[in-house]
């Protein structure tokens, strides 16, 4: 009897160290469940100064670390660290997962129909944006970077997610992964539907909705901006006076 076919999962983080731990305890809960893979969680340390890295391996993760604070090379090095997975998945360290949703997936890619997709977002509390997101996700079949799935295949030959850029990389690695997959006929890009996945609100704590939508403009309007860092603050800052808020 062969080996089961092993799923990477990735999930970048900087300064996690309140949230990481609900998501890491409903990661594991969820694939305690599916018995038909072998799972290996990589929690990127991404130059962390808090106690990211020592809760990740305290709850059962592998630590990789990367030293430049830009979240597409942090995904970019959890991909590299699993070149024995079949399968890959990137997961936000803010983000909480059902059992339901990763057996979807799993069962999309096992298909042979899809090289990856991603998931449907809600937040704790319904908002605009959310249900914006849900339009142009659907539409134009673009993943939020809380949760993307993909073949391993799919990853290298698309050439990983865009270290070009600070912000809007899982928009990016959506595209590229379509344009290498109708080239090579490997299938499509899909976006699930049945199983949300939960992801934080906490920019709209730290955020007005006018300062969260003249940044969503500036990226539609100008997007070569996040080319530098200095320009994809949004992405990589915390207002201290909000930085306390939780998200539960």
């Amino acid at each position: 009897m062969g080996s089961l076919p092993k799923v990477g999962i990735v999930i970048p983080a900087f300064n996690e160290e309140e949230l990481l731990p609900k998501t890491l305890f409903s990661l594991f809960t969820a694939l305690s469940s599916l018995s038909d893979y072998q799972f290996e969680v990589v929690v990127v340390d991404n130059n962390s100064t808090d106690k990211t890295a020592a809760i990740a391996l305290d709850l059962g993760a592998k630590v990789v670390f990367e030293p430049i604070n830009q979240i597409s090379k942090a995904r970019n090095a959890g991909a590299r660290s699993l070149p024995e997975a079949k399968y890959l998945f990137f997961l936000d360290a803010d983000t909480t997962v059902n059992p339901q949703v990763i057996q979807e997936a799993l069962h999309t890619l096992e298909s042979g129909k899809f090289c990856g997709g991603g998931a449907l977002v809600k937040f704790p509390k319904p908002s605009f944006f959310v249900s914006f997101w849900t339009v142009i996700t659907q539409t134009f079949k673009v993943a939020a970077g809380a949760f993307i799935f993909c073949t391993n295949e799919a990853y290298v030959g698309s050439g990983g997610y865009s270290e070009k850029v600070y912000a809007a990389e899982d928009v990016l690695f959506s595209r590229s992964l379509k344009k290498w997959a109708k080239k090579n006929k490997k299938g499509r890009f899909t976006i699930l539907t049945k199983n949300p996945i939960t992801t934080s609100d906490r920019k709209f704590k730290w955020y007005s909705g006018g300062q969260i939508l003249w940044q969503l403009l500036l990226l539609g309007l100008m997007p070569w901006r996040l080319r530098k860092r200095k320009n994809a603050m949004f992405w990589y800052t915390r207002p201290q006076a909000r930085s306390k808020d939780n998200d539960e």
